[in-house]
């Protein structure tokens, strides 16, 4: 009897729970009508962009459609009020833009939920005949693009081995098929190009494909690298050769970063309705290497440039400012050393000269100046014989210490130049030593700094006879060394995903 009054109290319980679970369950998140997302078109959308537009977190004019660089800017807005970055825009996120003006979606509200858009896509060369998900493009991550990157490595045009990242060499890559199989060359793997290279082996992608691009993941900001004036490396000569080829730079291509491509690089912007700041940002960069951007007017014959000089300095003629913190000989000494290795190429495990990652860059150049500390940056970061340094206390030549991009644990490591920039051996867009900013992400990333200079060793300058300064001619083998990183330019692989490897001691 009493087994049986169990059996009918379990029965009734069980389907009390199946009666409120669901409204249990929609009590705990929105509906889908209360939430915009990446693929909706309507009004609702773009009063949202309005809003994020009016603050400055969208920088192109508002069209109505959720695309890249809404959920760019919602990312970056959830970011700002603490909020969970996921790039949706749900009612949490709503509250918080609108504030005393929010109101809520009615239950009336239609999802679109398109999957092409020209601003969602850098160019719009497949929206007819292809859906998001069978088009493959920079940014993109997952086994569609290994495939992809496998069979342009067989056939020769993709020179590093399958990673399933969507970098620059395979951008290059791409382009390269394209021209030779008289495709429209814009860097996309759409289904014709797609077609063409796989031949009888062709399938379509499932629309069950889950898009994973860096341009619209949390990690995107830490993954790219901004650009501007005072910046070096082979980036840079990419960067002046698109513009070239638009009419914006008609200076002779180098790796610097001077005043001609700043003015170059905000005409490009103005003419493309972006954000004309003369960096280039995330936006700037995917229309100047993936899209189809608008070319620069032809000038008139009394226009004039904006220098007399139409040719940036080189970085092989060694004027990069470096900052002026400081005079401590062996610390400029240090900084002149590390400059040196511009451009040298980014390898996981490189300890150099040839080659080197985050921390094998730091500790070589440390050892220049006689101070020996493990090639890992969790051992740098946590050597306690170095006082350990606040963001405001940096001084020029201190080591910088970084969580990885995931935020988890120390990935990453550079030397401070004062004035807010550093230098880096870079997994990132430059995937060399290069110089950045200690801004954005990499402010988001910073732990603290760590000064070494204590265990240097004063001997090292009289028998380095170090009397060069920054504005010196460097040694020949440094030129040679960026000759050949110019000669990489277009070969360089994103991104810099997690420098969690670097924390092994290697050697």
């Amino acid at each position: 009897m009493h087994k049986r009054a169990n059996f009918l109290v379990i029965c009734l319980l069980t389907a009390f729970l199946m009666a409120i679970l669901p409204v249990f369950s929609t009590a705990l998140a929105a509906e889908r009508y209360q939430v915009m997302r990446q693929g909706d078109k309507d009004d609702y959308v773009l009063s949202l962009q309005e809003a994020l537009y009016e603050l400055g977190f969208l920088t192109v004019k508002p069209t109505g459609y959720y695309g890249t660089s809404t959920v760019e800017a919602i990312i970056k807005f959830q970011r700002d009020k603490g909020i969970k970055q996921d790039g949706i825009a749900g009612i949490g996120t709503q509250k918080a833009l609108y504030g005393r003006d929010y109101t809520a979606i009615p239950k009336t509200r239609k999802v679109s939920d398109d999957s092409v858009s020209s601003e969602d896509t850098a160019s719009t060369s497949y929206a007819s005949s292809s859906k998001r998900y069978q088009v493959m493009m920079f940014g993109d991550e997952d086994k569609y693009v290994e495939k992809l990157q496998e069979e342009l490595y067989g056939k020769g045009y993709l020179k590093t081995k399958p990673t399933g990242y969507f970098g620059e060499a395979t951008l290059a890559a791409v382009i390269a098929y394209q021209k030779k199989k008289g495709l429209t060359a814009d860097g996309i793997a759409g289904i014709a190009t797609q077609k063409a290279l796989y031949g009888s082996d062709y399938s379509a992608i499932p629309s069950s494909r889950e898009i994973h691009n860096s341009a619209t993941a949390e990690e995107a900001d830490s993954d790219f690298e901004s650009l501007r004036k005072g910046d070096a490396g082979a980036l840079i000569q990419a960067v002046q050769q698109r513009l070239s080829k638009y009419g914006y730079f008609d200076g002779e291509v180098t790796s610097y970063f001077g005043s001609v491509t700043e003015t170059a690089v905000k005409s490009f912007q103005r003419n493309n309705d972006l954000k004309v700041d003369g960096v280039v940002g995330q936006e700037t960069y995917t229309l100047l290497f993936t899209g189809k951007p608008k070319s620069e007017p032809a000038r008139s014959s009394g226009t004039s440039d904006a220098s007399d000089d139409k040719n940036e300095t080189r970085v092989s003629d060694y004027v990069v400012d470096l900052g002026t913190e400081s005079n401590i000989a062996i610390i400029e000494e240090t900084i002149t050393f590390a400059a040196s290795l511009l451009g040298t190429p980014y390898k996981t495990a490189g300890k150099g000269p040839n080659s080197f990652d985050c921390s094998g860059y730091t500790a070589y150049v440390l050892k220049h100046v006689g101070v020996k500390t493990s090639a890992g940056s969790k051992q740098q970061g946590n050597n306690e014989k170095w006082p350990k340094v606040s963001y405001n206390n940096l001084k020029r030549g201190d080591l910088l210490i970084f969580t990885n991009t995931r935020l988890s644990a120390i990935g990453h490591v550079g030397i401070y130049l004062g004035d807010g920039r550093f230098i880096h051996c870079s997994s990132g867009s430059a995937m060399s030593v290069t110089i950045s900013h200690l801004e954005g992400s990499y402010m988001n990333r910073f732990l603290w700094g760590r000064r070494w200079v204590a265990e240097a060793d004063p001997s090292v300058l009289e028998q380095l006879g170090a009397t060069q300064t920054a504005g010196d001619t460097p040694p020949e083998e440094v030129e040679e060394a960026l000759e050949d990183e110019a000669a990489q330019g277009e070969n360089v692989e994103e991104p810099d995903i997690d420098d969690g490897n670097e924390d092994i001691t290697i050697g």
